[in-house]
């Protein structure tokens, strides 16, 4: 063994890549003993007596002899390729025998090795590249042991020359294996051949195994580290799948490889950024960039995959493919891709639905196998994932769209189906009518009698060791997609109504936690006029209901409480309940006692529901028939207590900022109508809470400080206090024109100036606000081609701006300064505006 390392040493000082550093080179022993000497060493050292440092001075001087310049008389002859395959052999059986964590120690230069077999693919037979292959994924599979950014290069490197099956190098009979002269007779039934193409009847093809074993490398390689490698490895990937020479089991683990590099968050983000533009003008340069490169490559797996499943009907292998292509529809921006990819996809998945379908409808499903099944899971699953992206559900078939939601619904409520294909179905039934609610109404009537059947059925038989069984996972998706259609007219108002009386009533009720998860996300989608056909008595259950589960006392967990606190906005927000005075004060007190919690989650529902029942009630209170007596009396009881909380809630995180600045709006409006007696200091606080809000929240947060900057504007009085408060906060506004670019924060900036009276205005402030609206003038003036929300925006502006400017603006003279430097090119947006600033000049 001294001897081995000291002659590996030897070949490593002597390697070309040595003499270039000026290092001493000793005298290289001959090449042929050197790699009998490695072969006969290791196969009889035993395992305990190799380290891991040897085992990696082998590697290395075996990866220089493959460098060095061996003449092509030798490199093409049999002797020097099989004793080199025969060295590389007996070093991986020897690594592959150490323990997990010296193992870990050589995956860098195994790689190394690899990358030089590949590089001289001549000098190394198949078996030795399998068992260099073998190694690296054991090596790859150790837990904890992540390949670092090196070792992934070095990886998807040879990938695609080994994903390519290629026939070069010599003959891969064990008489070679073992340095016999390449002329030696073999007997046929122990040739062999590195063609994949020759051998792909035989699944003990030796040559095929190269490119399985490096598809499972890959797999095992986190999809993250493959992300800059994402065009090399793909290609490659799409080379195996689009050729019918390649085995079954290689293009399935191929399409398991693409699905796992294309699955999770990370991916979506990076490929977000695809795009192939549609002009080509201005692109005519060297280099082409990532997001159009991203572009071509998912344009290019659509193709791919379609070919694929229009080939194949191997069942294995189309769910593989299917799969894959369900996760790449999650992930591509179809909007900024080739017009009509996601319309063709779906075209080639329709056709392949259709056939399944047509063969399963017609045995009911019975004569299917759990391969054909699995197919039809996978089918449905990318069908209901295209329609959700939204630009089939606008432009796709009519009638390939409603067979397709006609025939999920047919699978869910069938009980001749497997619990996994039912469960797809109704997961792909609830997407449909997330997009199509229309099509999917006409089945509501089918659902909701599937959903009260499982319902009244004996829920400890289904039980599944407490976990949630099939039954309730479909029946869960089945309350969804009837959530979905509660607002189509009311040609649909009978099942709905026997929705909201049953379906609502019985799920709430029951002990399965998905089933009641489900009824309380439905409740947010009722409508007042749907309500208003509802059973009084059944609201006022429902309402009650929803207040136990709740709050602190029904132990319920947090996500419960936080659907059930929204639910409950929605209900006290329907005008059916408003009459209900005894069910809607119940629910007000609990949504306030609601305020004790600290819970981020159930905060956001919590101000999102107190800003949707005080929206509610300020429209009552602005219509002609107004609030009743008695819930008039109430709300200003309980006015001060919301707007305490509604202010807490303003200092927390965006999320349930945006919704408590929009109701601290509302109750401005209400407290005017109501005369509720508000505490002293509400105002001032309400103002601050406005004027960080404004500072540091994000668009939405600022476009509802505007709204409620307006009422503020709207209902001040005249006291020396409020018209300070005016001021800061016209200040922050103004400000807010100058520094936003976000149409929306915009235009609801402009609407509440416009809410202060003319009269109100500080000194000086009628400039600042001129000028902030010439800001956004020349800012919608930059846009080469606007939109319509841009056209509004800019008719808004430029109508407050001459109102400005005949409201009083004329006789400011720093309103006259601010116009007179800018009049020129602001006459040349409207007519109105230059007819006005001629009147000024």
């Amino acid at each position: 063994m001294e001897a081995l390392l000291k002659d590996s040493h030897t070949i490593l000082q002597s390697s070309p890549l040595r003499s270039r550093t000026n290092e001493p080179r000793g005298a290289s022993p001959p090449l042929d003993s050197y790699l009998q000497n490695v072969t006969s060493v290791l196969s009889a050292c035993k395992r305990s007596e190799i380290s891991p440092e040897d085992l990696e001075t082998v590697f290395e001087a075996l990866a220089s002899v493959l460098k060095a310049d061996v003449p092509s008389d030798r490199r093409g002859g049999g002797g020097s390729n099989g004793l080199c395959s025969s060295a590389i052999i007996e070093a991986c059986r020897c690594s592959r025998s150490l323990p997990d964590d010296r193992l870990r120690q050589l995956r860098g230069c195994s790689l190394g090795l690899l990358g030089s077999v590949t590089a001289s693919p001549k000098c190394a037979n198949v078996v030795s590249k399998k068992e260099l292959l073998k190694l690296v994924l054991q090596q790859l599979l150790v837990r904890g042991a992540q390949p670092n950014e090196e070792d992934v290069r070095t990886l998807v490197r040879v990938a695609p020359v080994l994903l390519r099956g290629s026939s070069e190098g010599g003959g891969c009979a064990p008489a070679a294996e073992a340095g016999a002269s390449a002329t030696r007779y073999v007997p046929p039934h122990r040739r062999g051949s590195d063609s994949d193409f020759s051998d792909s009847e035989h699944d003990g093809s030796r040559s095929r195994s190269l490119p399985y074993l490096c598809l499972q490398c890959l797999e095992c390689i986190d999809s993250k580290l493959l992300q800059p490698y994402f065009i090399q490895v793909f290609e490659a990937l799409t080379e195996v799948l689009g050729e019918d020479s390649r085995s079954r089991s290689l293009r399935v683990i191929a399409a398991k490889v693409a699905s796992k590099m294309l699955e999770g968050p990370s991916q979506r983000s990076y490929l977000a950024m695809a795009e192939l533009p549609q002009s080509t003008k201005g692109l005519h340069r060297g280099f082409t960039t990532l997001s159009v490169q991203l572009g071509r490559l998912l344009t290019g797996l659509h193709a791919t995959f379609r070919a694929a499943i229009q080939r194949e009907n191997d069942a294995v292998l189309l769910g593989a493919v299917l799969r894959a292509l369900g996760i790449l529809s999650g992930v591509s921006p179809y909007a900024r891709l080739e017009p009509g990819l996601a319309e063709s996809t779906f075209g080639a998945l329709y056709r392949k639905f259709e056939r399944l379908m047509d063969r399963s409808l017609e045995h009911s499903g019975k004569e299917m196998s759990s391969e054909d099944f699995s197919v039809l899971q996978n089918v449905t699953n990318c069908l209901s994932l295209l329609i959700s992206k939204g630009e089939v559900a606008a432009k796709g078939s009519p009638d390939s769209l409603k067979k397709c939601v006609s025939v999920m619904a047919s699978i869910t409520c069938s009980g001749s189906y497997p619990p996994g294909v039912r469960l797809d179905a109704s997961i792909g039934l609830h997407r449909f009518a997330k997009a199509l609610p229309v099509l999917a109404a006409p089945y509501a009537g089918l659902l909701q009698s599937a959903i009260t059947g499982f319902l009244r059925e004996d829920q400890e038989a289904v039980q599944d060791a407490g976990k949630p069984s099939f039954g309730e996972k479909i029946c869960q998706q089945e309350i969804r997609a009837l959530a979905e259609v509660l607002h189509v007219p009311a040609s649909e108002a009978g099942p709905m109504v026997g929705f909201c009386e049953e379906v609502m009533a019985e799920g709430i009720d029951s002990g399965l936690p998905l089933v009641r998860s489900a009824v309380l996300q439905s409740m947010t989608h009722l409508k007042s006029d749907l309500a208003r056909e509802v059973d009084s008595n059944k609201l006022s259950f429902l309402v009650s209901k929803v207040c136990h589960f709740a709050g602190e006392i029904s132990g319920s967990s947090i996500g419960t409480r936080s659907s059930a606190c929204r639910a409950l906005g929605a209900l006290l927000s329907l005008e059916p309940v408003l009459s209900l005075f005894d069910s809607f004060e119940h629910g007000l007190v609990t949504l306030i006692s609601l305020g004790s919690a600290d819970s981020g989650t159930l905060q956001v529902s919590l101000a999102w529901s107190l800003a949707n029942v005080c929206d509610v009630l300020r429209e009552q209170t602005q219509s002609g028939k107004g609030l009743p007596a008695a819930l008039a009396k109430c709300v200003a009881m309980h006015l001060p207590s919301i707007s305490a909380l509604t202010i807490r809630l303003a200092g927390c995180n965006d999320k349930i900022r945006c919704n408590a600045v929009r109701c601290i709006g509302y109750i401005f409006d209400l407290s005017s109508a109501l005369g509720a007696d508000m505490e002293e200091d509400f105002e001032s606080k309400a103002v601050d809470c406005m004027l960080g809000s404004l500072w540091k929240g994000n668009t939405k947060v600022q476009w509802n400080c505007c709204y409620a900057a307006g009422s503020f504007f709207r209902l001040s009085g005249g006291t020396a206090e409020e018209g300070e408060l005016r001021g800061k906060l016209l200040d922050a506004v103004t400000s807010l024109m100058r520094s936003s670019t976000n149409y929306k924060v915009l235009s609801h900036a402009i609407t509440a100036l416009r809410q202060l009276e003319w009269k109100a205005y500080p000194a000086g402030a009628m400039a600042q606000v001129c000028e902030s609206l010439v800001h956004v003038l020349l800012l919608l003036d930059r846009q080469k081609a606007p939109q319509l929300k841009e056209e509004e925006l800019k008719e808004i502006a430029v109508d407050f701006l001459v109102s400005c400017v005949e409201e009083g603006g004329a006789d400011d003279p720093g309103v006259v300064a601010v116009l007179e430097g800018e009049i020129d090119w602001l006459c040349t947006i409207s007519e109105k505006l230059s007819s006005c600033l001629r009147r000024l000049a």
